[in-house]
This record gives C-alpha cells, structure tokens and sequence, in this order.
C-alpha cells in the first residue's frame, strides 16, 4: 500500500501501477487501516495522521426569555433591544413589541431575532454566543 501526500490519497500497485503520484511511499497495513475512512491529513514525515475532527459547538434553538433578558444584560446590550424595536416600521415594530414583552421563550431562528439582531449588529457568531450562554442562566 502506498499513499501521496499530495493527494492525500491511498494507491495499490496491483491498481494503479506506474500511475501513482512521483511522491507515494510505502506505507504499512497497520497505518492504513488506522486512517481509512477518518479524518486524515499528511504530517511533517509525508505520512497519513488521524486529525482530531472540529467540534462544532452546541447552539440552542430555543431559550428562555428570562435566559435571554440576562444573556443580554451580562453582555451589554439589553438597553438596545428597545431602540432596536422602535426603529421597525410597523408592523414589524408592534409585532417584535408584542414578542418582546410576551413570549415565554426565543427562538434562534426566528424571523423577530434575524431582524433585531440585524438592526443592533448582531453576528450570527454573537447570536449564537448569546444563546449558548443564556442556556447556561
């Protein structure tokens, strides 16, 4: 078995014979079967290493207002909620109003919270720390 790390891929002189890559080196079974159907990249050695995959953090989809209300406070921008609202046309503005004040909970995806994060300059990367830390409150 032989492996390019120019391709990052794996060859078999049986298969490919004299088309491999001019930068294949042999490689071991034990090394193959490690890496095949993982995550590898080629290291400092021209070798097949196992990476560690990217863990996607955890974002809520929904939160509780009260969660919400503290989120914002603890970042500073609890204030800006209600320049935020004032500043929708209606009825945007008496729709957000009403969310606002009433609803029990907030979703991350919401047509309200796509629109005031928009209008306070909220990230979807700051939305999501938002609500990652709410669900901790």
């Amino acid at each position: 078995m032989f492996y390019s790390p120019s391709t990052n891929g794996f060859y078999c002189e049986v298969i490919h014979g004299d088309r491999m890559p001019e930068d294949v080196r042999a490689i071991s079974t034990e090394v193959y079967e490690t890496v095949v159907g993982k995550s590898y990249a080629p290291n400092s050695q021209g070798l097949p290493e196992l990476i560690a995959p990217v863990a996607t953090p955890y974002v809520p989809s929904v939160i509780t207002m009260r969660q919400a209300r503290l989120a914002l406070l603890g970042a500073g921008k609890l204030n800006g909620v209600d320049a935020a609202i004032a500043a929708l046309p209606s009825p945007q503005r008496e729709a957000a109003k009403i969310e606002w004040e009433f609803a029990a909970s907030v979703e991350r995806r919401s047509p309200i919270v796509a629109l005031l994060s928009t209008s306070m300059g909220l990230s979807d990367e700051v939305l999501d720390a938002l609500f990652t830390t709410a669900a901790t409150l």
